[in-house]
């Protein structure tokens, strides 16, 4: 097991030639109180600064902060009832938000019956919100969580938004005018549901390309960031999707093989990159579920996609430092030092600058469907760095593939659950 903690063990200053300057993002915020020393550092260092730099600029993190009811949940009973207290864990979440300082934060499991009541305190720090929207007929389920977004005020306006199946999506106009679309999502979690996963991800898709038709905005040279908890792996329909420009008919889903997902070829207009494909010797883990005995179990279900025609990344967060995950090995998360099974991942993007107008400028997307449409797959991919360039990992972690993720929507017993998803590193 431990020889596989090696790949994740990551000098986070080293830099792949070839891609744009990333650096590791580790200032320190204030501590939470009633901490111990130990724990108080690794809270810390959840907490370094997201904080964009110059006008031109814009920060973006997304975040899965397990739903308040939590505390009520069967799940991880590893978690003691001090812990799992929405008292303890949103003095944690507010911490947290002040020390990342992010222009845009893009929620999961936010609390939905009396979000204005117990997510008050997001107004003190400067944002608006895109709140989680209640469905008609959930009355009863109280401890109902969805997406939302905040947003810098001093930076943002808000254009657009539109809420769909378990993704909220909006533009905002940024100030140095440039407009900005992103979408928050926390896909259907079940391991079986892809078909409906990559349903939820074509409508967010289709949903902001009709918006932009709209305001006649080209989807190529606009700023999009499409980021949360895809509840699957890197190898995804959506995951596909987003970084390939498209789905062919005949893809199939790493944990539904079997199912059918698209009849037909489907494309979109966005030019999309994987902001943690490259510029990391292995993906960095996202999540890490406490575990029964022995390690815990660390994947990476968290992905964020941005137009690599309109933003650049100056900076990516690592997701665990070395310390962080040398400890969450042990106990998993949550824990005293993080409120959440999931770690906020993002980056600091710059606004490149606004592309001369061509021949194409100004057309419909239907024109260009007509004109014709590059192949699936030839979307921007980060190029292949030579082995002797790669960087060193940048996280101690352990474990590979779909790791455990719980399945409260669908009252899966511990044990199921774990065996559903649960693929273990090697010994």
């Amino acid at each position: 097991f431990f020889s596989c903690l090696a790949f994740f063990l990551m000098d986070a200053t080293q830099l792949v030639t070839g891609r744009p300057s990333v650096e590791a993002i580790e200032c320190v915020a204030s501590p939470l109180p009633m901490l111990r020393q130990t724990d108080e550092a690794l809270a810390q260092q959840m907490r370094r600064s997201m904080a964009s730099t110059s006008e031109d600029q814009v920060s973006v993190v997304a975040f899965n902060m397990l739903l308040k009811a939590f505390e009520t949940k069967p799940y991880y009973p590893e978690v003691s009832e001090t812990l799992r207290s929405w008292a303890w864990r949103k003095a944690q979440l507010i911490e947290l938000l002040k020390g990342l300082d992010a222009d845009v934060v893009l929620m999961q499991e936010v609390e939905v019956d009396n979000f204005g009541t117990e997510c008050a305190f997001v107004a003190e720090l400067g944002y608006a919100v895109v709140e989680p929207l209640k469905e008609k007929g959930a009355a009863k389920r109280t401890e109902l969580a969805k997406c939302a977004i905040f947003f810098k005020t001093q930076r943002f306006q808000l254009v657009w938004h539109e809420h769909r199946s378990r993704v909220v999506l909006a533009a905002l106009r940024h100030s140095s005018g440039r407009l900005l679309y992103v979408a928050s999502c926390h896909l259907e979690g079940a391991p079986w549901e892809a078909a409906t996963r990559w349903k939820q991800t074509k409508s967010a898709l289709n949903r902001i390309q009709k918006d932009q038709e709209k305001r006649n905005v080209d989807p190529e040279a606009c700023a999009l960031v499409f980021a949360g908890d895809f509840n699957g792996p890197e190898g995804s329909a959506s995951c596909e999707c987003l970084r390939s420009g498209g789905l062919l008919k005949d893809f199939r889903d790493p944990w539904a093989p079997n199912a059918e997902l698209e009849p037909a070829d489907y494309t979109h207009d966005f030019k999309l990159s994987d902001l943690y494909a490259s510029g990391f010797a292995n993906r960095p883990p996202t999540f890490a579920a406490p575990p029964e005995r022995g390690p815990a179990h660390f994947t990476a279900i968290d992905f964020m996609f941005y137009s690599h025609r309109t933003l650049r990344p100056v900076a990516v967060r690592v997701p665990f430092t070395k310390a962080q995950a040398t400890a969450a090995q042990q106990s998993g998360i949550p824990c005293a030092w993080h409120l959440s099974d999931h770690v906020p991942i993002g980056g600091i993007f710059e606004f490149k600058p606004e592309p001369q107008e061509d021949t194409d400028a100004g057309r419909s997307r239907r024109e260009r469907r007509q004109r014709g449409r590059r192949p699936i797959g030839d979307a921007h991919l980060p190029r292949p760095v030579p082995a002797e360039r790669q960087p060193v990992p940048q996280t101690a972690l352990g474990g590979a593939g779909p790791g455990t993720r719980r399945l409260r929507d669908h009252r899966l017993g511990r044990a199921a659950a774990r065996g559903a998803l649960c693929l273990r590193g090697p010994p």
